[in-house]
């Protein structure tokens, strides 16, 4: 509103100094023909506002606003400058004293679709709660739930927060201030049982860590072959699945399931030898969606202990106080199947590599073109859904 108010102050001034200067009838110009440095389609962020120069014609300049809830324009000698108020779509008008006319078409907001970066569709599990992004249109943005006693929503400005509340299912729609609308359904229930990582080799009766996501607990490992390989569930966290391999393996499937039968399956190799230090695992895959942390056990080192990621970009690294562990965050997707290296390096400057390899699952790109001449075409990739 106060943005309002200065503008629509501003278009007053603009006015009275464009038809001020006294009595006379309107002169005729046989000179250039009136033009402003616009293009015949405009677009102004909320809030904001463009200068132009108008030229030619016959002064005094006058300015016509056609909706001046959403934008106005003034002009201060040949000047000309239009203020955006409110998402939208409106013209504005310069005219000079001879009756010649530019029109001006103006749209308030931003040159790409309103979009998110949720889902049009998804699962969630009943008492979590997931973060997207709103971009594009013409902010500000308002969403609302059709059954907020099984989904509710939050918006701070463009982070967009889903909480699946009970069982159920809901219809999201995001709206921006021009009226634009985007709708995302979201059902409440059971989130498929996954791994993280999904596979990895080890040395010898090194302990590998495998978090168990989604699915109904509790959680319980099928078959094994007890000679080979030890899995059990850590006492103190019921969804971290410990596995030790006894033997040398190859390809050994460790199947998890939960109460409800679903399963999901760890794929282990078990490694021969003992190397002054090492990592465990030694090399491991994760889906690109996981953001669960990955823990990497170090063994054999000597004094403080140095971690360094090939791609920070993708995992960051952190080094416990008792220099026996590294802790990796996954920051990002990718755009094809990547591996990433994680070095160890101790006070000895023994050093120890983990191979992690990032799984792509696909990530979303939208296309928009705007109204322009000629039209400009822009392509937004969007972060993949974190899990």
């Amino acid at each position: 509103m106060r943005f309002l108010s200065y503008l629509t102050t501003l278009l007053i001034a603009g006015l009275l100094t464009a038809c001020g200067g006294g009595g006379g009838s309107p002169g005729t110009s046989s000179g250039p023909k009136l033009s402003t440095t616009a293009p015949s389609v405009v677009i102004v962020p909320v809030g904001s506002a463009n200068q132009y120069v108008i030229s030619g014609g016959s002064a005094p300049y006058l300015i016509k606003n056609t909706d001046a809830a959403i934008a106005v324009g003034w002009v201060n000698n040949q000047t000309l400058t239009i203020g955006a108020v409110n998402g939208g779509t409106t013209t504005v008008s310069v005219a000079d004293s001879g009756g010649a006319q530019v029109d001006i078409a103006v749209t308030v907001g931003s040159s790409t679709a309103l979009y998110t970066t949720s889902p049009s569709s998804f699962t969630m599990a009943p008492n979590t709660t997931q973060t997207f992004k709103v971009g594009g249109g013409a902010g500000p943005y308002s969403v609302s739930s059709s059954n907020t006693s099984m989904v509710s929503v939050a918006l701070n400005g463009s982070d967009l927060a889903i909480t699946g509340v009970t069982i159920g299912s809901a219809t999201l729609q995001i709206r921006d201030s021009a009226g634009a609308t985007l709708s995302v359904s979201v059902t409440v229930g059971a989130v498929p049982l996954t791994l993280s990582p999904t596979s990895a080799s080890a040395f010898i009766n090194s302990v590998v860590e495998v978090i168990v996501v989604g699915g109904t607990p509790p959680y319980r490992v099928g078959g094994l072959i007890p000679s080979a390989v030890s899995a059990v569930f850590d006492v103190n966290d019921p969804s971290k699945l410990l596995v030790t391999p006894l033997l040398v393996s190859s390809g050994l499937d460790i199947t998890i399931l939960d109460s409800q039968n679903a399963s999901a399956k760890f794929t282990l190799t078990g490694i021969a030898g003992q190397p002054t230090i090492r990592l465990s695992p030694n090399a491991l895959t994760v889906s690109e969606t996981s953001r669960m942390p990955i823990v990497l056990t170090v063994f054999g080192s000597t004094g403080a202990v140095n971690a360094f990621s090939s791609d920070r970009t993708l995992f960051t690294t952190a080094v416990s106080s008792d220099n026996k562990t590294i802790t990796l965050t996954q920051q990002n997707c990718v755009l094809q199947d990547t591996v990433v290296t994680i070095t160890a390096v101790d006070a000895n400057r023994a050093v120890a590599t983990s191979l992690i390899t990032v799984k792509d699952n696909g990530n979303t790109v939208i296309t928009t073109t705007d109204t322009a001449t000629p039209p400009v075409t822009t392509s937004v990739t969007l972060p993949c859904p974190s899990s």
